[in-house]
């Protein structure tokens, strides 16, 4: 792995102060609905909580990477780019480094996929998600048929591409050289991202326990999750003009495309789940209300984050009602990890 030495811009410094400093309590107001509870979570949050949250559970890891005891090739508390030949094509990906890392404690790593005609580093900055002690590895897309980065899944994406593999050769690399818990490897994007990550989720259930999925285009191409349960939170703004809540049919440029209505294709992906008919409702700020399925036959939650008049962005710290990005995610991804049978075969063919 070769490092830039590149630093984070500013935009992700202060994203990912964000993450470290105490956010200010009761940021918004709003009355409450009869039907929805107003349980805004506590959104007093620092890195060193969350540290303290990934050691704990670091020392129930059963199943950890080949990469443990090793010592890191990258430097600590920075993001250093990392080129990696998949099928002919060197793809790249970014890849943070906690500055709480150690080689001989279980860390979790969150793979993270960029909208179409966005990028990695533009996701990082939006996100915040390198202020979370965790490895988080940024992924490129391929430049589709009109030069601009894309995921497989996407209507104009460049025929050949396997995000997939790479995906899933990515992984192999990180826990090549880190010490990884295996059990709790997850996927994120965010549009077309969001897409592909649950793409991978469903291709790759032996290696990714959860996805969270930011505005996400659930394209036809990407539907191969029907009849396969995955841990899912998505987040979803009312006033969509990119990705529609109400869901519909794209411009012809996108290929005609037909996307699902969200509040449907969640309420399917729960189905799929075996999860209880009535889901729990609590409100994170002004217009912004969680549903979350959590009693669920084969053990994966399903949540949706509905933003009332949300476009296609990166929801801020503020329109989540004063939890960042990061650490809401965190919080439905810190209880997810791999099945026992997936983990028990895990262990079993791991090589010695």
């Amino acid at each position: 792995m070769r490092s830039t030495g590149q630093r984070l811009g500013l935009p992700a410094l202060v994203a990912a102060a964000v993450v470290v400093l105490l956010v200010a309590t009761d940021v918004l107001s709003s009355a409450m609905a009869p039907d929805v509870r107003d349980e805004r979570p506590n959104p007093v949050v620092s890195v060193a909580r969350l540290s303290q949250d990934v050691a704990r559970t670091a020392a129930d890891a059963t199943d950890v990477s080949r990469g443990c005891s090793r010592p890191s090739t990258l430097p600590l508390g920075r993001t250093s780019e990392v080129r990696l030949p998949v099928d002919g094509i060197e793809r790249v990906f970014r890849l943070h480094v906690p500055s709480s890392y150690s080689p001989s404690r279980p860390t979790p790593l969150l793979v993270a996929f960029h909208g179409r005609h966005r990028s990695g580093a533009l996701l990082e900055a939006d996100s915040g998600l390198s202020g979370l002690p965790v490895l988080v590895a940024y992924p490129e897309g391929v430049r589709n048929q009109v030069g601009r980065l894309d995921w497989q899944i996407g209507p104009q994406a460049t025929r050949g591409v396997d995000d997939v593999a790479m995906t899933r050769a990515l992984i192999a690399r990180v826990q090549q050289g880190f010490c990884v818990d295996r059990d709790r490897v997850y996927a994120l994007g965010h549009s077309n991202g969001g897409g592909m990550a649950v793409t991978v989720a469903c291709a790759l259930p032996d290696q990714v326990a959860a996805v969270v999925a930011i505005s996400g285009a659930f394209y036809d191409r990407a539907a191969g999750c029907v009849g396969s349960p995955i841990s899912l939170l998505e987040l979803h703004g009312t006033a969509d003009r990119v990705i529609p809540y109400q869901g519909g049919r794209l411009p012809e440029e996108f290929g005609r495309t037909t996307l699902p209505r969200i509040s449907r294709w969640i309420r399917n992906q729960a189905i799929v789940n075996g999860c209880e008919t009535t889901p729990a409702q609590r409100r994170l700020g002004r217009g912004v209300v969680q549903v979350t399925w959590r009693e669920c036959t084969t053990g994966h939650p399903v949540s949706l984050v509905r933003i009332g008049g949300g476009l296609h962005r990166v929801p801020s710290t503020r329109v989540l009602g004063g939890t960042p990005l990061a650490v809401l995610t965190w919080r439905f991804l810190r209880t997810q990890h791999l099945p026992a049978d997936v983990r028990a075969a895990q262990v079993a063919d791991a090589p010695r």
